[in-house]
């Protein structure tokens, strides 16, 4: 199913806090603070990609989230950090704030990248300050996806006309071919490549 639309929610992780911890030897007239830092939480990351041709696998699943850090421990023992998570997009997505409608980014090149919730910074350990201090907490977005079709040229006839085979065979594309009208029910777009070492877009 060929979808265009979709609207997501992204919650970045939250910074694991830092460590609260003290040594004591006989050798020591005070307490030596060894609280480690915490972590720092994982993204929330939109990556253009020309494998991936439509947003249906983002609107099923709606929702995403990034792993938070991990807590700050003794002898000045950093949290470790929490593990983007990287949300696979058709090049060619826009991406805009849902609430204002404010447009972000444009992902109008293969590999193209984008944060779309930074994660929260790790807490401080008391070997820092004289408190340990807590994680920050993620960011929180709601975003609305929207594809545009990048073509440089476009095929326009009747049905049954011969538009999927002729694409078929100038391109990369894999048109769904058959002796009836009405086989292509969604865009199928391919890449020309000519001898000259150029190439362009064509969509069916």
């Amino acid at each position: 199913m060929f979808v265009d639309h979709a609207v997501i929610h992204c919650i970045a992780g939250s910074g694991g806090n830092g460590c609260n911890s003290y040594i004591r030897s006989r050798h020591m007239k005070h307490h030596k603070a060894t609280g480690g830092d915490g972590g720092d939480g994982g993204s929330l990351i939109l990556k253009a990609s020309q494998d991936v041709h439509t947003l249906l696998d983002v609107q099923m699943k709606q929702n995403f989230r990034a792993a938070s850090g991990k807590h700050g421990g003794r002898n000045n023992m950093t949290g470790a950090n929490g593990e983007d998570f990287v949300i696979t997009v058709p090049t060619g997505t826009e991406v805009y704030d849902d609430q204002t409608g404010f447009l972000m980014v444009d992902l109008n090149e293969p590999q193209a990248l984008v944060t779309a919730a930074k994660g929260g910074s790790g807490g401080k350990g008391n070997h820092r300050k004289a408190e340990a201090m807590p994680g920050e907490p993620g960011e929180t977005k709601t975003l609305r996806l929207e594809l545009k079709l990048i073509a440089d040229v476009g095929l326009v006839g009747c049905p049954n006309a011969g538009k999927s085979t002729l694409i078929s065979h100038v391109s990369n594309a894999k048109s769904r071919i058959a002796a009836f009208p009405f086989t292509t029910k969604e865009p199928v777009l391919g890449v020309v490549k000519s001898p000259y070492g150029d190439s362009y877009v064509i969509a069916d």
